[in-house]
C-alpha cells in the first residue's frame, strides 16, 4: 500500500480522537460544541463512506455525498464561527455569508443539472470559495478572542476555530488544483491538513470543562 494510501486511512480516522473527548467531555458541552461533535461524527461516517464507494468503484455516489457533504462543512463552519462571536455586526454578516453560501451550492448544483455534459465538478469551485469567506472571518473571531481573553489559549473556541482557520487556509491552495495533475499529485497534503485540523479540535475538546470555559 503506497503512503498516501496510509495517510488517507490516517485521515479518515484520526477524527475519532476529538470525537471520543468531546464524548468524554459530553455533559459540559454548549448548544454549539454539541453541534460541532455530532458535525464531526457526521465527517466521518462520509469520509468511511466515500472511502468505501471509491475502493469499489463507484464514483458518482461519492462524488455526490461529497458535494452534499461540502455544503454542510460549509454551513457548519459559518454557524460555529457566527457562535463564537460576541461582536452583533459580525454575527449579522455571517448570517447573511451563511445564506449566500447556500445559495452559491445551489446554483452550482443547478447548472450542473442542467448542463451534464460540461462535467462540471461543482466543489472545484464551491469549496475555494466558502473557504476563503470561513478563513477570513474565523480569523477576524480569533482576534476577537485573543484581544478580549487574558489567557485566550485556554478557551475552547480558539482551538476549534485555529482548526478551522487552518483548515480552510491550507485546503484552499490545494483545491484550487483540484483538476489539474499538480493538485492530484499533491492531495496527500488535504489529508495532512485534515490531521492537523483534528488535532486542533481536539485539543478544543480537552478543555472543556465547566460551563465557564466555552465559546461566547
Amino acid at each position: 500500500m503506497a503512503i498516501d494510501e496510509w495517510i488517507r486511512i490516517v485521515s479518515i480516522f484520526s477524527i475519532l480522537v476529538p470525537l471520543s473527548i468531546g464524548f468524554w467531555r459530553r455533559r459540559y458541552l454548549e448548544k454549539g460544541l454539541r453541534y460541532f461533535w455530532v458535525f464531526l461524527l457526521f465527517a466521518f461516517v462520509v469520509d468511511v463512506g466515500i472511502y468505501t464507494w471509491v475502493r469499489t468503484g463507484n464514483n458518482k455516489v461519492a462524488s455526490l455525498i461529497y458535494s452534499l457533504y461540502s455544503l454542510a462543512e460549509a454551513l457548519v463552519f459559518l454557524a460555529f464561527i457566527r457562535y463564537s462571536s460576541g461582536n452583533l455586526l459580525l454575527k449579522r454578516f455571517v448570517s447573511l455569508m451563511w445564506v449566500l453560501t447556500l445559495l452559491h451550492w445551489l446554483g452550482l448544483t443547478i447548472f450542473s443539472l442542467v448542463k451534464p455534459a460540461s462535467n462540471f465538478l461543482i466543489s472545484a469551485v464551491f469549496d475555494p470559495v466558502y473557504q476563503v469567506i470561513a478563513a477570513f472571518l474565523a480569523g477576524f473571531v480569533l482576534l476577537e478572542i485573543v484581544e478580549k481573553n487574558p489567557q485566550p489559549l485556554k478557551k475552547t473556541a480558539f482551538w476549534i476555530l485555529l482548526g478551522i482557520f487552518f483548515y480552510c487556509f491550507c485546503t484552499f491552495f490545494i483545491l484550487g488544483l483540484v483538476n489539474t495533475i499538480l493538485g492530484q499529485k499533491l492531495w496527500w497534503l488535504h489529508n495532512i491538513f485534515n490531521i492537523t485540523a483534528y488535532g486542533l479540535y481536539a485539543v478544543g475538546f480537552s478543555l472543556v470543562k465547566n460551563r465557564q470555559n466555552e465559546p461566547g
